[in-house]
């Protein structure tokens, strides 16, 4: 019971390879989506927090959020997204196997898109977040009134 895929019934060496293929093509998505996020989190926030600093405004509780999680990332917090990276594309690729050809196109597509779509839409939150400081500087600045 060496083998890692031994508890899959009928595990035939085609399958395995199949199984492996599968993990590959979800490994790739989910580390694609999970350093893009990473990557803007940890580097895009911190760039704004002096910015911020400066100004001595009151920041929305998304923004605070926001930068409190770049500051954590940034102290070594990144590290816990690899496991999870690396894991959960076993569940679509052991689901995968369980499927015909159709089903597994499918599968991938939703995949793709449930790992760049959440991607992408926490990107455009950390996006409003950094924003959302921005609009009231500009107003003070400017002179209008709230």
């Amino acid at each position: 019971m060496t083998q890692p895929l031994a508890y899959m019934p009928g595990s035939t060496g085609a399958e395995k390879r199949r199984f492996r293929f599968l993990y590959a093509v979800y490994l790739v998505e989910t580390c694609a989506a999970t350093l893009l996020l990473l990557l803007v989190l940890m580097f895009v926030p911190s760039r704004f927090a002096d910015f911020f600093k400066d100004f001595r405004a009151d920041l929305p509780v998304v923004t605070v959020m926001v930068l409190h999680v770049s500051t954590a990332l940034r102290g070594g917090l990144w590290m816990l997204a690899l496991p999870v990276a690396f894991a959960l594309p076993l569940l679509p690729a052991y689901a995968s196997m369980r499927k015909r050809t159709a089903g597994t196109i499918g599968l991938t597509a939703f995949y793709f898109l449930m790992t760049m779509g959440g991607a992408v839409a926490a990107i455009a939150l950390v996006v409003i977040a950094l924003y959302l400081p921005l609009l009231k500087v500009i107003q003070n600045v400017s002179g209008a009134t709230s």
